[in-house]
């Protein structure tokens, strides 16, 4: 929640979460389920959709350190994506200068509208709209 991200965007965690990702000695693709680096990112993803914690985030160098995930094209791929949007990364940063970006974030959308999940990849409860 918003009151929730206002808080921890006072904190340190914003920091620690984008130092996790950043000290990372394995490629995000070999990230496992809930791994410290695949949960710091999901919580830059997070708090980086609240104006009350995004700045933090910002702060903390998180478009710089989550930038060259974009374009591993995997579920990482996709975090780091839409949480460079929210930080507002320019459309220059985004691998083929956004492109597959938005065929990411379109067919994401269409499957959660639809509720349906992708093999290996995510299912429509990991990420939700608010």
């Amino acid at each position: 929640s918003e009151e929730n991200a206002a808080m921890l965007g006072k904190t340190d965690i914003p920091k620690c979460v984008v130092e996790n990702v950043r000290n990372s000695q394995t490629p995000p693709s070999r990230w496992t389920s809930n791994s410290l680096e695949d949960f710091s990112l999901f919580v830059i993803l997070n708090l980086a959709q609240w104006p009350v914690s995004k700045e933090s985030l910002v702060d903390a160098g998180a478009v710089d350190v989550v930038k060259p995930i974009m374009a591993e094209g995997d579920l990482q791929g996709l975090k780091a994506t839409m949480a460079c949007s929210f930080l507002g990364a320019s459309w220059g940063d985004f691998p083929e200068t956004g492109s597959a970006a938005a065929k990411s974030i379109s067919e994401l959308m269409t499957n959660i509208i639809e509720k349906k999940g992708k093999d290996g990849q995510y299912a429509y409860g990991v990420f939700k709209l608010y």
